[in-house]
């Protein structure tokens, strides 16, 4: 066995950060494994191009370990790469929605296992404006809530400050709609739209089931459009939100999974209408987004009650 731990050490709380050296000495008396290297980042792009350039065969795994933006730049590196080389992902971000809502280890013992078992399942990537996302892109109201809430109260209170940030957010009233055309699979619809997200599984920000159908390799994406709203229908919609009873209100929500998704304005755009790509910042307007199936190959632990609602099995 040869893995590559990618280490962003300033991600969350760098809390699971110190515990890699104690995973990597227990890999390495395993009686199979021939050598494991470290590699801390440094700065942007760093995670991307140390996977872009991988041959196959160079490693048995990647392990990224960080943030959303870490991930990101993981994923989009191997796939670039063609390597077919897994990756595992040890979160150590804020909110790590996709760990969390796969069940993925995040204890030494765990993650040991993990990689040692190397079981894998193709993960779908999203591809947008020519870059890629593994979890989610989003737009409008609440997308830029990862770069508006203060370091501080993240290394504080975790995935709650952007959950409290969304809070304040919401309760200030003055989510303003805009127009958008969104072009999906052929078909068009415009809609005065608060927000918009396309995720990849079933949480975002923090929320569990927003997007309830999603699964990491099914071959498409999950758009969920939070529609013009008035004041008295936010705090009601919210609370449906975070019980995942939000589809049925078809007046204020639009869901449907797609595989080719183009969104325009279909008017002038305010100028705090902000795009967002697993957490990083994904310019404007017009955007074009499709689903590449089984880009990359995600190392899954042999047994995680969430991972059965999370992947798509073909029927026999």
């Amino acid at each position: 066995m040869k893995g590559l731990f990618i280490i962003n050490p300033n991600s969350g709380t760098k809390k699971i950060q110190k515990r890699v050296p104690e995973i990597v000495d227990k890999l390495l008396n395993e009686p199979d494994c021939e050598c494991i290297t470290m590699m801390y980042t440094h700065g942007q792009d760093d995670a991307l191009n140390a996977t872009r350039s991988l041959t196959p065969g160079q490693y048995d795994f990647i392990a990224a370990v960080g943030g959303d933006g870490t991930v990101n730049e993981v994923a989009s590196g191997l796939y670039l790469s063609g390597s077919g080389i897994p990756m595992a992902i040890i979160a150590a971000g804020t909110t790590n929605d996709f760990a969390t809502s796969l069940g993925l280890p995040r204890t030494v013992p765990e993650v040991v296992n993990m990689l040692k078992e190397l079981r894998t399942v193709p993960m779908d990537l999203g591809h947008f404006n020519g870059r890629f996302f593994y979890n989610e892109a989003a737009g409008g109201a609440l997308s830029a809530i990862a770069h508006t809430t203060s370091s501080e109260l993240k290394k504080r209170f975790g995935h709650l400050a952007y959950v409290g940030e969304g809070f304040r957010k919401f309760g200030d009233l003055k989510l303003s709609s805009v127009p958008l055309v969104f072009e999906m699979d052929g078909e068009e619809e415009t809609m005065d739209t608060v927000l918009f997200t396309f995720t990849n599984t079933k949480r975002s920000g923090g929320f569990d089931k927003i997007s309830p159908d999603a699964k990491v390799n099914d071959g498409k994406l999950d758009l969920l459009v939070i529609k013009k709203i008035e004041p008295g229908e936010v705090f009601p919609l919210l609370f449906k939100i975070i019980n995942g009873a939000h589809l049925d209100n078809k007046k204020l929500v639009f869901y449907r999974q797609l595989r080719t998704l183009r969104i325009r304005a279909a008017g002038d755009l305010p100028e705090d209408f902000p795009l967002d790509i697993d957490g990083e910042n994904g310019g404007d307007l017009p955007m074009e987004v499709e689903v590449i199936p089984g880009a990359v190959n995600l190392i899954i632990p042999a047994n995680s009650k969430n991972l059965r609602g999370n992947l798509y099995v073909p029927e026999a």
